[in-house]
């Protein structure tokens, strides 16, 4: 059985988890916030790094380079006998990449600087790994 003081901090923290989510919610006037496209010399960019032309790398070509590697990055932890654990491991990063990529996209492409999408992208990966640890603690 969980101590009951175990019990009492997790309530605490995640109270003042939600506490300091709400505050910044409420600083950020967003009401009053209207995301803009950002002019080039050919158009409107959608997101940042667009500019109508295909002068780089696209998007579509980066994440296939990046699934290849993670494939070839499994198959060698599993020819290598790393066992289940190296592949989930993989995985998981797999995962948390993606999601902190995605994040980072979305506030750029609501016209954040580049400083503040980094911020919140770590900020909500943060978020979730205390989540996460929360619920292995509580659980198991």
């Amino acid at each position: 059985m969980v101590s009951g003081a175990f019990l009492a901090s997790t309530v605490v923290m995640g109270v003042l988890l939600l506490g300091a989510a709400v505050a910044v919610a409420r600083l950020r006037r967003w009401r009053q916030y209207r995301p803009q496209l950002r002019a080039t010399g050919s158009g409107v960019a959608a997101l940042p790094g667009e500019t109508g032309e295909s002068t780089g790398v696209s998007a579509d070509a980066a994440a296939f380079v990046a699934a290849v590697l993670v494939a070839v990055g499994a198959g060698a932890a599993i020819l290598a006998d790393a066992g289940p654990v190296a592949v989930a491991g993989v995985a998981v990063g797999l995962v948390a990449a993606y999601f902190a990529w995605g994040v980072y996209a979305i506030a750029r492409a609501r016209g954040l600087p580049r400083a503040h999408a980094v911020g919140l992208s770590a900020w909500l990966f943060g978020v979730l790994l205390v989540g996460a640890i929360a619920v292995e603690l509580l659980v198991g």
